[in-house]
């Protein structure tokens, strides 16, 4: 008796303290929801607090979602977490918001990205007809065809092409990749007929696809670069990516875009033959040498010296023409921070971050003058100038100035053309600033970067607005790669990225542009 009455108080004990915990948590979500609704811009820093509980914060949060009361805004940021925690218990109700038209297109289009991957072939109907509905939503009508992908492929292939006909830039962009994602097997038509576009993005993605994909047809291009009505740019895309091609070398393609009057063609031709084997092509480039028509002999003469210098031929340095400062006034300080644009960025304690290109590490010094529990990664190609010896000087300097140790970490790392050499998911940011166009294989380091971020990690590049004839220059001279900022995004993005925001600082002379992007 006595040890059964034993038993009934302990259970009732662990049943109280159960209970009195649930309260505590309770309590505690209750307070961390008032912090959220009041936070307004700061709003993110509960947001990853409730992201890091997952599950539990769901309801909470759902209740806030379906609070009518509550303002726009707090409701589009309980949106925009509960999308990112992804939980299958806020499928119903942002399906459920979704399809009342009630409610603002503005939050109905922010749920959509809960319900991404979910199998919804239930309510597939009722999604098409909320597609064909917002004629001129073509954002929100998008993100609808995205959830049709896994709910009903053959809808999601007639709204991708229905938005691929009516839109231009991303969302075009967009609809092309998913119809040949959706039917491989027309993909190489899909992207023939996408490469001559004026869309930049769409043109730019084809061209880039049709460079790497097995079903590929090199009569179709060859055709279509001889046709008479075909313009610069198209050609100019077709010479870009079949010389990107390995399987054979198209050198008579490209001896007679040689020739071609378009600026962009014949120096894209020019750039392609300079990287061929010299011993097949210079016989023929010899011949259009002495051929008598100026401009083509020039060209053919330019490639031909490439030959002969490129084991002459010296790098130069990719760093600061003006070096490196040490500066001791904190105003000038602040005030470099703000040219390079740096300002704009936001960091919190604990944060690992990576600055790709980061030269003698000089940045990340000032930077810890005014931050505190960060930890550095200092990346660079040149080991001459990013190294431990290097990076210890700037740091004792800046130390001086900070009037004592800084409490954040710096790891040094030297890297190849095409290897950060970065941990595997460790960085809550990785910078890019003014590194960009030095890269001589963009693609493959993006994506070798993109493995570098944890799941909610920022790529952050800064570029200056460069001008096109020089970039290609560069690109000619040192294999440099000389995109444009346009370029530059549609090439990110294809490397598994998705563009956040996108600004300029106008005061800077060099006019550079900021991109911050996100893993999809």
């Amino acid at each position: 008796m006595r040890k059964t009455r034993y038993i009934i108080l302990l259970v009732g004990s662990l049943w109280m303290g159960m209970q009195s915990m649930a309260q505590e948590r309770a309590s505690e979500m209750d307070s961390l929801i008032t912090l959220f609704v009041n936070a307004g811009r700061n709003w993110n820093i509960y947001a990853k607090q409730f992201i890091t509980m997952g599950e539990p914060a769901v309801p909470y949060l759902v209740n806030l979602l379906q609070d009518t009361s509550q303002t726009p805004w707090v409701r589009r940021t309980a949106a925009m977490t509960l999308n990112d925690i992804h939980s299958p218990a806020y499928v119903e109700p942002a399906l459920e918001l979704l399809l009342d038209r009630n409610e603002s297109n503005q939050l109905r289009n922010q749920v959509t990205n809960g319900l991404k991957g979910y199998d919804l072939s239930h309510v597939a109907e009722e999604l098409w007809v909320i597609f064909e509905e917002e004629h001129e939503q073509e954002f929100f009508r998008l993100n609808i065809a995205g959830i049709l992908t896994t709910s009903d492929p053959h809808l999601a292939y007639d709204a991708f092409k229905e938005l691929y006909a009516s839109t231009e830039g991303y969302c075009k962009h967009q609809a092309l990749v998913n119809l040949a994602r959706i039917r491989p097997e027309e993909s190489g038509e899909w992207y023939l007929s996408a490469l001559q576009v004026d869309d930049w993005m769409t043109g730019n993605v084809a061209m880039d696809s049709l460079a790497v994909i097995e079903d590929f047809s090199p009569g179709k291009l060859i055709r279509l670069y001889h046709k008479a009505s075909t313009p610069e740019l198209v050609r100019w895309r077709i010479i870009h990516l079949m010389g990107r091609r390995t399987e054979h070398n198209y050198i008579s393609l490209y001896l007679d875009a040689l020739g071609d009057p378009g600026w962009l063609v014949h120096n894209e031709a020019a750039l392609v033959l300079s990287r061929m084997e010299a011993e097949k092509v210079i016989p023929d480039l010899r011949f259009l040498e002495q051929s008598g028509e100026e401009e083509l002999a020039e060209r053919a003469g330019w490639v031909i010296r490439q030959f002969e210098e490129d084991a002459l031929l010296e790098e130069p340095s990719m760093q600061p023409f003006d070096g490196y400062p040490l500066l001791d006034d904190l105003e000038e300080i602040k005030d470099l921070l703000k040219d390079k644009c740096v300002d704009t960025l936001t960091f919190r304690k604990g944060e690992v971050i990576a600055d790709v290109g980061a030269g003698n590490g000089y940045l990340e010094a000032m930077l810890s003058l005014f931050h505190d529990d960060l930890t550095f990664y200092i990346q660079d190609i040149d080991s001459e100038i990013c190294n431990p010896g290097q990076f210890e000087a700037v740091k004792r300097f800046y130390e001086e100035v900070n009037g004592g140790p800084f409490t954040s970490e710096f790891v040094i790392v030297n890297g190849t053309d095409t290897q950060s050499n970065l941990p595997d998911h460790t960085f809550d940011k990785i910078l890019m600033l003014w590194t960009y166009q030095y890269l001589k294989y963009p693609k493959e380091f993006i994506t070798e970067l993109r493995g570098k971020l944890k799941n909610s990690g920022l790529l952050i590049v800064i570029n200056p607005d460069q001008d096109y004839e020089y970039g290609k220059l560069l690109s000619m001279e040192f294999g440099w790669n000389s995109s444009t900022i346009e370029n530059q995004i549609s090439d990110i993005i294809t490397c598994g990225f998705e563009l956040l925001r996108v600004n300029r600082n106008w005061e800077d002379n060099q006019k550079p542009y900021i991109m911050v992007f996100k893993k999809k």
